[in-house]
């Protein structure tokens, strides 16, 4: 998934000016946290402990999940990608973000859309396909492992077949982060949704744009090139909206 990671930095890299202080949360592999350091930025990166990836690509610090490093006002940009979905007291943390960003500072946030959320339950049905049939790699499902033959085949013997099939087709309806199910995703996922919530916590949103990508949570074309995923987006819908936001009190920013 690095090809997108690496698309998400460039939508935004005209706000990753040289020299600027930027706190990555939520780094992972490093990999974003690298590019922004290529770009001339200084990068700190942090994740909740135990979240390290296997291959490293800059060095990630561990977090508690609400308390971010630094002192007041250290950051000229605070970039997530992908996490705020995933955070359980997403209060606590985005206060803790107005802490640590300058007045005049920026927060870049990167979010699945509905478009994604829709897309992705509905994709479970050809991922199904392609991994019982054995065509293709097999990868990680909404439940974090693969579904394969022996793993239904277990399933169907502890469960009975009526349940085992059940359980199966309700995957689609599983949640991605905190919210409740895959249906209220698509509300709480929603342009409309994340700006209210963010304007609720102190913050004014400067700008909203998609991502101008196309993909799901489960690769069924996984080497789909750029162009054809960005001309899906414009019909299918982009799979994440970049939120770029400041704090209430400071000056609009342009």
């Amino acid at each position: 998934m690095e090809h997108l990671r690496y698309l998400e930095i460039e939508a935004i890299k005209r706000f990753l000016r040289p020299g600027s202080r930027i706190l990555d949360v939520g780094g992972g592999t490093g990999y974003q946290a690298r590019l922004m350091a290529e770009k001339g930025c200084e990068v700190l990166s942090v994740d909740l402990p135990g979240a390290e990836a296997h291959t490293q690509f800059f060095p990630v610090q561990p977090y508690d999940g609400i308390h971010l490093p630094g002192d007041a006002k250290a950051f000229d940009v605070l970039f997530t990608s992908n996490v705020l979905e995933h955070v359980r007291d997403l209060e606590a943390l985005l206060k803790d973000m107005k802490r640590v960003v300058k007045d005049e500072g920026i927060v870049i946030h990167i979010l699945p859309s509905p478009s994604w959320r829709f897309w992705t339950s509905l994709a479970f049905y050809p991922y199904l396909f392609k991994n019982l049939s054995g065509r293709g790699e097999l990868v990680a499902g909404m439940d974090s492992a693969p579904i394969t033959m022996n793993r239904v085949g277990s399933t169907i013997k502890k469960r009975g077949f009526l349940r085992a099939v059940g359980r199966v087709f309700a995957v689609p309806l599983k949640p991605h982060g905190e919210f409740r199910n895959a249906l209220v995703e698509l509300y709480y996922y929603s342009r409309m949704s994340w700006r209210k919530r963010f304007q609720d916590n102190g913050w004014a949103v400067q700008e909203v744009f998609g991502n101008e990508l196309f993909y799901t949570g489960h690769s069924i074309f996984p080497r789909l090139p750029y162009t054809a995923r960005r001309r899906m987006s414009h019909l299918l819908g982009s799979s994440c909206n970049i939120f770029v936001l400041q704090k209430q009190t400071a000056r609009s920013f342009n």
